[in-house]
């Protein structure tokens, strides 16, 4: 669904750039306090075919929490519509189980946390998808790239788990 705002209701462009900063620097919070990234712990690790190289993980991940910040600036800009709370409500659960994976894995130093854990995640997301397109189908395309890589990722974490669990 595509619509024009009058300039009275657009909301201002900084409210799309704090969405995106904010869910970028939420994400790279988790990261930094879970120690995740390239660890003694995870070198050891035996890792399969699956898994990319470790400069791909923080572009990847850069890329998707700015487009989740997009999408969920879109919703909350139509707030009024039929579903959108739900929809945001949705988002805010996802990107909590999102953020609580790398204190798991990383963290607690747990493949099994990891990989038991980003099913959920991958659930809440692909719900959130869909909460999205019932309010803005654009808001909703912005999180395929977020999905393709939860499955990815998924298919990676059971990959360790299976070679180190």
């Amino acid at each position: 669904m595509t619509e024009s705002f009058s300039a009275a209701r657009r909301p201002p462009l900084w409210t799309l750039a704090a969405a995106m900063a904010g869910c970028l620097l939420l994400g790279m919070l988790s990261g930094v306090l879970s120690g995740s990234g390239d660890t003694p712990w995870y070198r050891a690790l035996a890792k399969g075919s699956l898994t990319p190289p470790n400069w791909a993980f923080p572009v990847a991940w850069t890329i998707l929490y700015l487009l989740m910040g997009a999408a969920a600036w879109r919703i909350w800009r139509r707030r009024d519509r039929p579903g959108a709370g739900t929809a945001l409500g949705l988002f805010a659960v996802q990107l909590v189980m999102n953020l609580a994976w790398s204190p798991m894995f990383f963290g607690l130093e747990s493949v099994t946390l990891g990989a038991v854990m980003i099913v959920p995640v991958l659930l809440a997301a692909a719900a959130t998808a869909i909460a999205f397109r019932r309010v803005d189908g654009a808001a909703a395309a912005m999180l395929v790239p977020y999905l393709l890589w939860l499955a990815y990722a998924t298919a990676v974490a059971w990959q360790i788990w299976r070679l180190n669990g």
